[in-house]
């Protein structure tokens, strides 16, 4: 049974293309465009792991972070961002981040770190 990747993130087109990608490399994607759909999804679906992006149209990505990480203390949730920032990194390790990756990513890369989940 592939693994579940939820992608959240505003930019469709970037949201589409990692789906497609991911795909093809076995995993079953899916995506939200906002914290409130990412949340409902994550009740929904239980992905085995989350790339969410740190800006959103409703609530911020650490937000989610937070509210994911409080019902599933397990779940692996990469935070994805464009904006590098050693204080911001800090934070979503200590709300429980797995990794955070920046902007603009390859799917080569991400798909290697994938690997070990």
């Amino acid at each position: 049974m592939p693994k579940k990747v939820l992608i959240v993130d505003d930019e469709l087109e970037f949201t589409n293309d990692l789906a497609k990608g991911l795909e093809i490399f076995g995993y079953k994607a899916y995506k939200a465009g906002d914290g409130d759909s990412a949340l409902n999804l994550i009740e929904k679906i239980r992905p085995d792991i989350v790339l969410c992006d740190y800006v959103l149209p409703d609530i911020d990505g650490d937000a989610v972070l937070k509210k994911a990480k409080e019902k599933y203390p397990d779940l692996i949730f990469i935070m994805l961002t464009a904006y590098y920032d050693e204080k911001i990194e800090k934070k979503f390790k200590q709300l429980g981040a797995t990794h955070v990756i920046y902007k603009p990513i390859t799917l080569t890369a991400l798909e290697e770190l994938l690997k070990e989940y």
